[in-house]
């Protein structure tokens, strides 16, 4: 039997156009299954950003600070003491810093707004200047409440005029992070640059990390979130954010190489700044009690020299 040309082009055209038919729904419904499982992922993040970005506040300090004259070396020369007699040991020199905060807490009858911070962003604000900066760039002069160098917390407060908008960041608890879990940063990294108020995102890397050196004036009680969210010199006293909106700890501290961010960013707990928090508010410092001894913590080195099978109590180092 003998087919025609002619009839099979034409059935060969309408296999392909079904074919195609059915094979166009397929691609838009996998386009539309990718949209479903990315925009539930991207969403809690969008909305914490939303609702707490604006309670977070740039910082900037401006002091003076005694530094040694740099002409110094030349004073106990007669010589030089014949032509510049009166010359002062010393020099003050100015000095800006700049830093983040956050808006934990507002009246709305005085019109206070209070800002919890890291010590290091504001020490030198108490002979100086502290203005904070709010998320429409309106600046106020702010008052030091308190500071607390030994956990590295401080705490200001602005008077806003009637009618500032304010957003308060809501607290967290910090007992109950899990490691992994995702971890928000909002801060202004490297001060004046113009990126106020950036989102990084990543996840609770470790807790309880202690016995860190960040340089001199480390703070002496450590217990340390650990997170992978980026943080930058001028993050330090902006917010940690867990999925919920919630604070869950002030950022800190970096360890880098580079003095840039490599993943390894510390935050202090919130639940440990609380405590120091309400002392620092009501006191303007912060009182412990001592019991007179150090204790250290048993690494696993300490374990094998004692003979020890398992950690309990406490080791006194002095």
């Amino acid at each position: 039997m003998m087919i025609s040309w002619k009839n099979i082009v034409p059935l060969a055209l309408l296999i392909m156009l079904i074919s195609s038919g059915y094979a166009q729904p397929s691609v838009t419904q996998n386009r539309l299954a990718a949209n479903e499982i990315i925009k539930p992922a991207q969403n809690p993040v969008v909305e914490v950003v939303r609702e707490v970005r604006e309670a977070v506040v740039q910082i900037r300090v401006e002091a003076k600070i005694t530094v040694r004259n740099p002409m110094n070396q030349f004073f106990d020369d007669p010589f030089f003491r014949y032509f510049f007699p009166e010359q002062p040991r010393t020099q003050q020199r100015p000095v800006t810093s700049m830093g983040s905060g956050f808006i934990y807490e507002f009246n709305p009858l005085t019109r206070e707004a209070y800002i919890m911070t890291n010590n290091h962003v504001v020490d030198q604000g108490k002979d100086g200047t502290i203005t904070v900066i709010l998320a429409d760039k309106v600046s106020y002069t702010a008052e030091l409440v308190g500071r607390d160098p030994n956990t590295d917390v401080a705490v200001i407060k602005i008077e806003v005029k009637k009618g500032e908008k304010i957003t308060v960041a809501p607290l967290g608890d910090s007992s109950k992070l899990e490691i992994g879990e995702w971890a928000i940063a909002i801060g202004n990294p490297f001060g004046e640059a113009g990126l106020d108020r950036t989102v990084t995102l990543g996840v609770i890397s470790a807790i309880g990390r202690s016995n860190l050196n960040f340089g001199s004036g480390s703070p002496i009680y450590q217990d340390y979130i650990q997170t992978d969210a980026a943080i930058n010199p001028g993050n330090s006293g902006g917010p940690l954010l867990n999925i919920d909106g919630e604070v869950i700890g002030i950022n800190a501290a970096i360890t880098s190489t580079s003095g840039g961010n490599i993943g390894n960013g510390f935050a202090i707990p919130i639940n440990l700044a609380n405590r120091v928090v309400e002392d620092l508010v009501a006191k303007g410092k912060v009182t412990r009690a001592y019991i007179g001894i150090s204790p250290q913590e048993i690494t696993s080195e300490l374990m094998e020299a004692f003979d020890l099978e398992e950690v309990s109590g406490v080791l006194v180092a002095e």
